[in-house]
């Protein structure tokens, strides 16, 4: 069975701090494991706001500094211009904070009536929409399309991913 390099926030983690030896020296993954913790650091990604203004998401480069996506609190989420605004920058962030998927494509689409009342009678959430994000993993020679989906509530932002079988 291949395994792949665990990502550097992995290989920094101590998983059993009293141990003073590493278990897993070199800190390999599977592909499911693999594929689990990039669905994890999108959501990490995806769950921090930048200090920085939307406006200044146009810079060339990206910094550490810039890690994760401008609040949204200030969008009208289901007028397109802003869901457009809010696809440019989750594309942006993912793009450059998330090396391990390539060719990235972010979509934002309204949560069916039956999905939304289903998503409020079991959390009592208000689902905003839904967003569905699709690229392609990329390791050493392996590629993968993947795709993930989630949802946006008005209270808490961004839901965790799920994997899909459809990119949208």
């Amino acid at each position: 069975m291949t395994q792949y390099r665990a990502s550097i926030i992995d290989r920094l983690t101590d998983d059993d701090p009293e141990n003073s030896r590493e278990a897993v020296p070199l800190r390999t993954l599977d592909w499911e494991d693999f594929k689990a913790s990039v669905r994890r650091d999108l959501e990490w990604l995806l769950n921090t706001r930048t200090s920085d203004p939307a406006s200044l998401r146009e810079k060339e480069e990206l910094t550490v500094l810039d890690y994760g996506i401008p609040d949204f609190g200030d969008y009208f989420i289901t007028g397109k211009a802003d869901q457009q605004r809010l696809e440019k920058n989750l594309t942006r962030a993912i793009t450059d904070f998330e090396p391990r998927l390539r060719g990235v494509k972010v979509g934002i689409q309204p949560v069916s009536d039956k999905a939304k009342e289903e998503m409020s009678r079991e959390k009592s959430l208000r689902v905003v929409v839904e967003i569905v994000i699709a690229g392609m993993i990329v390791v050493e020679s392996e590629r993968e399309p993947i795709s993930f989906s989630t949802v946006l509530e008005a209270k808490s932002g961004i839901g965790p991913l799920q994997e899909r079988k459809t990119e949208f």
